[in-house]
């Protein structure tokens, strides 16, 4: 299918972050990637990216945390795929206002590339249903996908395969907090040992709490990270940060994928606010966050 050329035309959309309720390493693939069971849950942290169409080369300004603005940054790397995807001319200009901690295990570089790939379809005319856009998404990395998809999912395989779930029970709040320093994904996978592996009975009792209404102390119960251990390890302010959140109210605590955020579930937002000022204080940074239902939106 052939996108047409058209009129410069710009769209701002909020890409937002995520919380793994679960992360499990089954075992090792032979393709070298690890094999994971984990459920997910979009949260209302978002970053903000203005997709912009012209007639020259594409570009892109980053405004807030530092990131990349040049080829190795997601969103270019998906303008390319797109572009060479559906033959359309021309260009894009985008604006990245990054709110997302860089490195952080919240997901913001994967759904800053999915909010990208659904501006595309709509700028140059294409169909906007998620299935035209997870093979691009597959391609570009193992998150891209779940954030073209519902709050609440299960992924599996190496991140690429998504099923849905039930949103999560609202009336929650989770605290994000993030140490001011990054940890390479690619490094805390390099650094698991088989002791790190599980079964996936965690992920699956999750996603049958939530399949059926649990209430938030529930889902509390029932948080699990295979990097936890390893990362703690290396890294004790996290444990630090974990039990500091539970000393504040927090139902439970983990950290956020392969870190170096933590989060903290709450059943109130007062409780969450005074919990994410109080270590706001010590230097951390901190934010309050909710559930939403999707991975991006349209904004205007």
């Amino acid at each position: 299918m052939k996108a047409t050329s058209g009129p410069a035309q710009e769209l701002t959309l909020k890409a937002f972050c995520k919380i793994n309720l679960t992360i499990e390493i089954t075992g090792k693939r032979p393709d070298g990637y690890h094999d994971l069971l984990s459920v997910v849950q979009t949260v209302s942290l978002a970053d903000e990216i203005t997709v912009r169409r012209v007639e020259g080369a594409s570009r892109l300004q980053v405004e807030g945390w530092l990131v990349p603005e040049g080829p190795e940054n997601l969103c270019l790397q998906a303008v390319e795929l797109h572009q060479t995807e559906y033959g359309w001319a021309g260009g894009v200009r985008m604006r990245l206002k990054k709110n997302i901690p860089p490195a952080s295990g919240l997901g913001g570089g994967s759904s800053d590339a999915a909010a990208t790939l659904a501006a595309l379809q709509r700028l140059t005319g294409l169909p906007e249903e998620q299935d035209e856009l997870r093979p691009l998404g597959a391609e570009l990395g193992s998150d891209v996908v779940l954030f073209l998809s519902l709050g609440a999912a299960v992924i599996s395989g190496r991140g690429e395969v998504v099923e849905p779930l039930p949103a999560t029970v609202g009336g929650w709040y989770c605290v994000l907090v993030w140490p001011q320093f990054g940890i390479s994904t690619a490094k805390a996978y390099e650094q698991l040992v088989p002791a790190d592996w599980s079964d996936g009975t965690w992920t699956g009792r999750m996603k049958e709490a939530l399949s059926h209404g649990a209430d938030i102390e529930s889902i509390a119960e029932l948080l699990y990270n295979s990097f936890t251990q390893g990362l703690e390890a290396r890294h004790p302010q996290l444990r630090e940060i974990a039990d500091a959140l539970k000393s504040r109210g927090a139902l439970g605590a983990l950290l956020c994928g392969s870190g170096s955020a933590t989060f903290g579930l709450f059943g109130d937002l007062s409780t969450a606010q005074e919990a994410a000022e109080a270590l706001g204080d010590t230097g951390l940074w901190t934010t309050v966050a909710e559930p939403v239902a999707a991975g991006y939106e349209v904004i205007r």
